[in-house]
């Protein structure tokens, strides 16, 4: 569809049904589709009296901070004798700035109740009364020498603020034709951009922002507020709110032709009724068509609780607040406190910096006033994707190397601002409003308080964590903001995702593979401190004092446990995934976790060396049975087109994992001989909350059918994954193909017995594909992932980086091979396997030969030590592209049901067993052989390249039977086409 064409009809949903499409009106009444007086009075009207205050409120408080500060230090010590220290004082203000999130978020929970309750006109009447309560308060508070009327004021007006969000953009789609309903839906959105430029103007030096007059900066909004509720008594009710909610139908009838004007068709109106009706309960229609005085009792207002309930209103929600949380977390507020520095670094002084800064806000208010023409011109999807994938490009490009590189300050400049440029375009203005699109008037008001409440939450988040993150992270602290970008970007692609299927994936990552990695990457940076307490603890507990060696010896014991653990787990996938199902190995899994963590967490309290080895092995017990359960688990859920995507989610957790272990486990945050106990064991939190829900995934409908025989059970497990009349049709049929396999009818039970370790190695035509899991899973490991960032620190340091600096850019380097894995779930989507296997693993032995001649050549050649970070920076990006993620699902596309446990298990084993050796050989390796250590790891991506070339069949697509079928003949296959 072309993005300039309207579309031919609108998806509503509404309470215990399935959504319906409503037809658009026809091409003569789209004639009416005008601006009218009223309709632009009370656009303008809202977007003044309320929209503006409330960015004005977000924009003010920056400037006169210092100021602020001051005369809350001194009111406080007149008042109460009390002298602040500059820690407390620093408290204090955060409460200040916090407290206004937190009315946001009260605001935007009472939104629904006030939106049904006084109605939308009267919504935004109590809202210009908190703006004018919340100026009030500002104004005094330094006369009346008073902090609490500042800290009330902010509270106020971000109760305001709240209910602005939440029911402001829902008011003016409702008055909206269909033709305008997005370019009146922005118009909240650019009052909101609008008013933080305003506030960030007012509050300057040279205005308002001085020692003596920052009250009137803070109050200064109150004009607006005051001026433009001027009209109030005149402007329209929303006629859908008086029709369905109220069922005063004569007074809707009135109220739509008076936003419809005095030219209104009698087509028109009774076509928006028509509409309205539509929007309507079916138990309720009788009474709808009746005569307009009805008096039939109203009905229930929908509270937020009774829409969480209501399965049919899932999607939507999730849509609504994952595009207005998102809003948040794409880092727009992010971007300008950062930008004043990269303005600093172009030779800009600090006051020129703060203007520039200011210029970048005109720029984002300028783009926002497109926004009506292109909500008007462009479909949303449309608008939405190209805003997402153009940010993410934009937030990973060039700040990264801004430092080194004298250009790319300029460079990221150019990216801020188009950043700027394509926040505007969908991110910006379409979360205000789409919930008033999606959803019908009934749910609509607590659909609207949740966005808001998803908006002001997160914003809530962002301003807290973000400059503890920015002072940790540097420059990577925009990769969070990317990653919710891309997770956006693939929630609105039409791929047949449901909701179901999305928590799936996310509670496995989160409760599973997330803490693997975060196990593989947390125990390297407090390792001296490990060393240290262990020598005590033993000493004390048993009198022995361990030499240098020993202790050496010990530490490697207990790093190398979680491998063997890891071994032994994987042989046991198989077993565990036939005996109990793939659920109840997820919760096995958990359980092993979770018994680990607590073992971290008391092995210092109890003085015992023992828990800490016990917490290693579970943990890598969870391990090898998270890689080897996992991925087929995820794998047998999904359709076909989406197999790939949910396959990698497993290895993008352990990639997601590792990070955040490397950052939890540094001496700035847990990492210290204090606190190292924590840092092994509180990625529990995630466990604990994970499984909250595991009662509500489904066990694989594959599973259950073909394994357990429980048709009832299979069918119950695909209505809650696909819903009763959406894809669950096609993935019927592919279980009656699972049935065929053996040549059995429906009817006849288990098709597929479970297979034995050693019948699926005994057994000819499993063979091959035996052969490419195992060598897939153990080359991952052979093929130097983890010796590249063992080597990486080392080859910082030969470039000038301090000993911390390089760990630093070996944390930055593991944050670039998290963000290239995000691409995973597209890339899989998209391109072929066995296209991504050749392309990754040929580049990975490309990669790895350039990279051990510049490292042995770099002391001669000054300049190979940068050609050294470039080829890792290489290695990682097509590491990720195929090698990375495809061996940990590849085994679900290769075997049927029946022995795809146990190979999957063996494929773990060869994983976890190559990383053994890897671990245990290395280091001896590299003291032996130096640079030349890694020509063994080219070598073996050379052999996957020609084993993938010749016998890997693509899967992507394909039936499972089907690519059975072409490698059941072994080495002798023919699985090119």
């Amino acid at each position: 569809m072309d993005p300039s064409d309207h579309e031919e009809s609108s998806v509503l949903y509404s309470p215990g049904r399935e959504p319906k499409i409503v037809p658009n009106i026809n091409a003569n009444v789209r004639k009416e589709t005008r601006w009218t007086f009223w309709l632009i009075t009370t656009g303008i009207s809202t977007t003044f009296g309320a929209a503006v205050p409330t960015g004005y409120n977000i924009g003010v408080i920056n400037a006169p901070a210092n100021y602020i500060k001051s005369w809350c230090n001194d009111t406080i010590y007149e008042t109460y004798g009390t002298v602040f220290t500059e820690g407390n004082l620093e408290t204090f203000w955060s409460a200040v700035v916090s407290i206004f999130l937190i009315g946001g978020v009260i605001g935007s929970l009472g939104g629904a109740w006030v939106a049904d309750r006084l109605g939308r006109k009267r919504s935004f009447l109590l809202c210009g009364f908190l703006l004018f309560f919340g100026g009030v308060c500002f104004q005094f508070c330094q006369t009346l020498s008073s902090v609490e009327l500042l800290m009330i004021g902010r509270f106020v007006v971000g109760l305001a603020a709240g209910l602005t969000t939440s029911t402001v953009p829902m008011y003016l789609t409702e008055l909206a034709p269909l033709g305008l309903r997005g370019a009146l839906g922005v118009f909240c959105s650019m009052g909101v951009t609008g008013g933080v430029v305003v506030g960030q103007i007012i509050s300057l030096e040279e205005v308002f922002g001085t020692d003596d007059h920052w009250q009137f900066a803070l109050s200064f909004y109150v004009i607006l507020v005051v001026m433009f509720f001027v009209p109030y008594p005149w402007l329209p009710e929303s006629p859908k709110y008086l029709f369905v909610i109220r069922r005063r139908h004569d007074e809707a009838v009135y109220e739509l032709k008076r936003v419809a004007g005095s030219k209104v068709r009698d087509e028109y109106v009774r076509e928006q009724i028509d509409a309205m009706r539509r929007e309507c309960t079916p138990e309720n229609d009788e009474e709808l068509y009746g005569d307009g005085n009805s008096t039939a009792e109203k009905p229930k207002e929908r509270t937020i609780w009774s829409v969480l309930k209501d399965r049919t209103l899932l999607l939507p929600l999730v849509l609504v607040c994952a595009l207005q949380g998102g809003q948040q977390l794409s880092g727009i507020n992010a971007v300008f406190f950062y930008s004043v520095s990269i303005f600093e670094s172009v030779g800009l002084s600090s006051t020129d910096a703060k203007f520039a800064n200011l210029g970048a806000g005109c720029l984002n208010l300028f783009v926002a006033f497109f926004s009506p023409i292109l909500m008007a011109k462009f479909n949303r999807r449309f608008l939405a994707l190209t805003s997402f994938t153009q940010m993410y490009k934009n937030l990973s490009e060039n700040v990264f190397f801004q430092d080194d590189v004298e250009w790319f300050s300029y460079a990221s400049i150019v990216a801020i601002l188009l950043y700027i440029l394509f926040y505007q375009i969908g991110l910006g203005p379409i979360p205000y409003f789409i919930g008033s699109e999606l959803f019908e008037v009934g749910p609509r008001p607590a659909a609207m308080a949740m966005g808001s409440l998803a908006s002001w939450g997160c914003n809530f988040i962002v301003a807290m964590l973000f400059t503890t993150l920015q002072s940790a992270w540097g420059a990577f602290v925009f990769l969070p903001f990317a990653f919710t970008c891309v997770a956006l970007t693939v929630l609105l692609k039409e791929s047949g995702w449901t909701c179901r299927l999305v928590a799936l994936g996310a509670i496995t990552t989160l409760g599973a593979s997330i803490p693997v990695g975060y196990n593989i990457g947390v125990i390297n940076a407090p390792s001296e401190f490990i060393k240290h307490w262990s020598n005590e603890t033993i000493f004390r507990n048993y009198g022995h004092q361990l030499s240098d060696a020993s202790l050496r010896a010990f530490i490697a014991a207990v790093i190398s446990i979680a491998l063997i653990g890891g071994v032994i787990g994987s042989l046991q996938g198989a077993y565990l995934a036939d005996k109990y199902g793939r659920k109840k190995s997820f919760l096995c899994c958990a359980i092993l976790l979770t018994a680990g963590a607590l073992c971290f967490l008391f092995c210092r309290a109890a003085s015992s060396v023992e828990l800490l080895l016990l917490g290693r092995l579970l943990v890598g017990l969870a391990s090898g049975l998270t890689t080897g359960v996992i991925p087929m688990y995820l794998a047998e859920v999904s359709p076909i087109k989406l197999r790939g995507a949910m396959g990698v989610l497993c290895p993008l957790g352990l990639t997601t994992g590792v990070v955040i272990g490397q950052v939890t486990s540094l001496e700035q945050v847990l990492g210290t001989e204090d606190h190292w106990h924590y840092a092994l064991g509180c990625y529990a939190v995630l466990n604990l909350f994970c499984y909250a829900f595991y009662f509500w995934v489904p066990e694989s409908p594959k599973y259950l059918y073909s394994v357990k025989g429980d048709q009832a059970g299979s069918l119950r497990a695909i209505r809650k994954l696909f819903g009763r009349h959406s894809i669950g049709d096609d993935y019927i049929k592919l279980q009656m193909e699972c049935a065929s396999t053996n040549g059995q009818s429906i009817d006849d039970g288990p098709t597929q017995a479970s297979r034995s370790i050693c019948s699926v190695l005994r057994d000819p035509t499993l063979t091959l594909p035996l052969v490419l899991v195992c060598a897939l899973q153990g080359g991952q490991q052979l093929s130097g992932i983890n010796a590249v960032f063992f080597y990486s620190v080392s080859i910082f340091e030969s470039v000038g980086l301090s000993s911390n600096a390089a760990k630093f850019a070996n944390l930055g380097v593991g944050c670039l091979n998290l963000f290239v894995s995000l691409f995973g779930p597209l890339l899989m989507e998209r391109y072929n396997r066995r296209v991504l296997s050749l392309l990754s693993c040929s580049s990975c032995a490309i990669i790895l030969f350039i990279l051990t001649l510049s490292i042995h050549f770099k002391n001669l050649v000054e300049w190979f030590s940068y050609v050294c970070i470039g080829t890792i920076l290489l290695y990682i990006i097509f590491y990720q592209f195929g090698l990375g993620p495809i061996p940990f699902f590849i085994g679900s596309e290769l075997f049927d049901l029946g022995p795809r446990p146990t190979a999957m298990a063996l494929g773990s084993l060869s994983s976890w067993g190559c990383n053994f050796i890897v671990g245990m050989a290395f280091p001896t390796l590299q003291s032996v052989w130096g640079a030349f250590v890694f020509l063994p790891f080219s070598i073996t991506c050379v052999l996957l390249t020609v084993l993938v070339k010749l016998y890997l069949p693509e899967t992507r697509g394909k039936e499972v039977t089907d690519v059975a079928q072409k490698v059941a003949q072994g080495f002798r296959s023919k699985v090119i086409d």
